[in-house]
């Protein structure tokens, strides 16, 4: 792959070249086993014809790649790999979960070996409350303790509770971000715990593409694909993480919602996902969630200690 990188980088600057686009190239590519290097060497005219692209987009391709260059030189001093979904670092589960609609390029930092992992995903606003972090701060330490990756976004709030909880009990953690991954930069509270063997970093955008709402949106469908269950702590009726919900179960990915006796403002949308088919986790004042049911989709193995609390 590494020969592959500056032309991956230009292709993905072209204008109007998307991940369906570049989906339907790459595999393209794939079938007649070519590459990326191949792709550039043509002429316009056989790129219009043969890979749907409009006479401007060619003539893009077919210009100097220097910005791609300096690019791919920025990833390679910041350690940055890129695995596309035949590559040996790319999950097989976000293959398998999304299907066409997965990421066809990730760029990835830390600790690679890390995605082999049974994940959980963490989903919750940015304004949650002191319940709702206490919560997520509690059930990401116990789920990393017992070995499994918490997967979240990186956020304010619930997200980097629940990174910050897993690397604290001495478990790892993966941040799928919703921009490109040169503008990672640890959250002021994970900064000074993160350790290269516990965490690892996750985009599939364009390395210098910012933050949106889109973004967003779409990094939370492929949370849902990384993981074997999505617990969302609280959502509200709308939103980033009202949808997350959504996607978990439009994607057969186990959906649990923390059920609360006095739901705060902040988890509104909670009572609605449960529902939708959402399994509750029962929270009553004082007392430990009721995890049976996460315990049995997680099909924790240990019979001696099976309850996770």
């Amino acid at each position: 792959m590494a020969n592959e990188v500056v032309p991956l980088l230009h292709l993905m600057s072209t204008k109007g070249v998307g991940p369906r686009a570049l989906a339907r190239i790459l595999d393209r590519l794939r079938r007649e086993q070519s590459t990326l290097r191949d792709l550039l060497k043509m002429e316009a005219d056989d790129l219009v014809e043969q890979f749907g692209l409009n006479i401007e987009q060619a003539a893009y391709l077919r210009g100097d790649q220097e910005a791609a260059q300096q690019l791919a030189e920025a990833l390679e001093e910041h350690t940055i790999r890129t695995a596309l979904r035949d590559d040996e670092f790319y999950p097989p589960q976000l293959d398998a979960a999304l299907a066409d609609k997965a990421p066809p390029v990730l760029f990835l930092a830390g600790s690679l070996e890390l995605l082999g992992r049974r994940g959980i995903g963490f989903s919750g606003t940015r304004n949650a409350s002191a319940e709702g972090l206490r919560r997520t701060e509690e059930l990401a330490a116990v789920l990393a303790k017992r070995g499994f990756l918490v997967v979240s976004g990186h956020a304010q709030g619930v997200d980097e509770t629940a990174h910050r909880a897993a690397l604290e009990a001495g478990g790892a953690t993966a941040l799928v971000l919703p921009e490109g991954i040169l503008h990672f930069r640890p959250r002021p509270c994970l900064a000074d715990i993160l350790s290269e063997d516990q965490y690892v970093v996750v985009s599939e955008f364009p390395p210098k593409m910012p933050w949106s709402i889109s973004n967003a949106m779409q990094r939370n469908r492929t949370i849902c694909g990384l993981v074997e269950a999505l617990l969302v702590v609280e959502a509200g009726t709308s939103g980033g993480t009202w949808e997350a919900g959504l996607e978990a179960l439009k994607l057969d990915t186990p959906l649990f919602v923390l059920d609360f006796d006095d739901p705060p403002p902040s988890a509104l949308g909670n009572a609605s996902l449960i529902k939708k088919g959402g399994v509750p986790l029962r929270c009553h004042q004082g007392e430990a969630p009721e995890l049976g049911p996460l315990e049995n989709v997680m099909n924790i193995p240990d019979t001696n200690q099976r309850k996770l609390f």
